[in-house]
């Protein structure tokens, strides 16, 4: 039951970052089409697409990249290593993870608190971009507890007999 909350709140920030994709393809051709046709740009485009756009889209991904393995990785190594090493990889690989993703968000969250006591806005366009403080925590803890739900899903796979390594001796 947790699992499924948990995955489908990461496939809710995918369709979320999807979403800006197209978002940001909107607000950049219609800045291009103001600047060119009318000599006048969209008032913050360039903050709408940097501060909530940028945003939206990559912080809004890492959870569901986790959970489908899409994440980049340089498997030059692990294509070497036997299955055995390949699973002690794996764990030292998540554990990285999760003391730099926890590390992260140490450091965000009382960031986001002060950002939005100070009310933040863009410099010049006035744009508000404080609650982007808050969907970088949101998207760094989604992708936290995923890599963690997942490390246990591996190791019920490789306590069954019935986990999958890549590589030539899979």
């Amino acid at each position: 039951m947790v699992k499924r909350l948990l995955y489908g709140s990461a496939t809710i920030l995918g369709v979320i970052a999807a979403a800006s994709v197209a978002g940001l393809m909107i607000t950049v051709i219609a800045d291009t089409a103001g600047r060119f046709f009318f000599s006048t740009p969209i008032p913050g485009a360039n903050d709408y697409s940097r501060y909530w756009w940028m945003i939206l889209i990559v912080f809004g991904a890492l959870g569901i990249a986790e959970r489908r393995n899409e994440q980049i990785e340089a498997l030059v190594l692990e294509a070497l290593m036997p299955t055995k090493l390949k699973v002690i990889w794996r764990y030292i690989r998540a554990a990285l993870v999760t003391v730099t993703l926890t590390l992260m968000l140490i450091a965000m969250i009382p960031t986001a608190w002060k950002h939005r006591l100070q009310g933040e806005y863009a410099p010049g366009s006035e744009i508000t971009i404080w609650p982007t403080r808050y969907i970088l925590v949101v998207g760094v803890a989604v992708f936290l507890v995923v890599t963690i739900v997942k490390l246990f899903d591996d190791r019920r796979q490789i306590l069954r007999g019935t986990f999958q390594a890549e590589g030539p001796e899979a």
